[in-house]
């Protein structure tokens, strides 16, 4: 029972990541395109911010994942 629970730990570990970068990619998107032209600089920890306010999701928590991300992208 122990395996189970395991595996459905990591898999929910997975596609809280996979949304995470999905909300954080709809976002940037949404960011560019309301630019007009200007330059746009982001910081990780205030991408997190703002994404808990644009998602309406507690999304704080997984800073680190956007850092990660944003640092891979």
């Amino acid at each position: 029972m122990a395996d189970l629970r395991t595996l459905s730990r990591t898999y929910a570990d997975k596609t809280d990541s996979f949304r995470i970068k999905l909300i954080t990619i709809k976002f940037l998107r949404d960011q560019v395109q309301n630019a007009k032209g200007n330059l746009i600089t982001f910081r990780p920890s205030k991408v997190a911010q703002d994404l808990h306010l644009y998602g309406r999701q507690d999304l704080r928590a997984k800073t680190v994942l956007i850092r990660a991300f944003l640092d891979d992208l």
